[in-house]
């Protein structure tokens, strides 16, 4: 068993709760945190290692620049 450190993020994927659980391994702890925040961006921590990001959807615009 291993501790996890769960982050649920808000719209600005800045944390907004904590969660900390044990699990047998990152993949069942992805899928718990993943449960737990119904929906919302999540990162799972293992230690000092972050084993799982939710994937930041690019804003519109981001990244490019508009033809002048």
């Amino acid at each position: 068993m291993h501790d996890y450190e769960i982050l649920i993020l808000n719209e600005d994927h800045h944390p907004s709760a904590q969660v900390e659980m044990m699990e047998a391994s990152d993949a069942s702890a992805i899928r718990s945190a993943m449960r737990i925040a119904n929906g919302r961006d999540i990162e799972v921590w293992r230690d000092l290692d972050c084993v799982y990001r939710t994937p930041r959807a690019a804003a519109p615009g981001s990244g490019q620049s508009a033809a002048a």
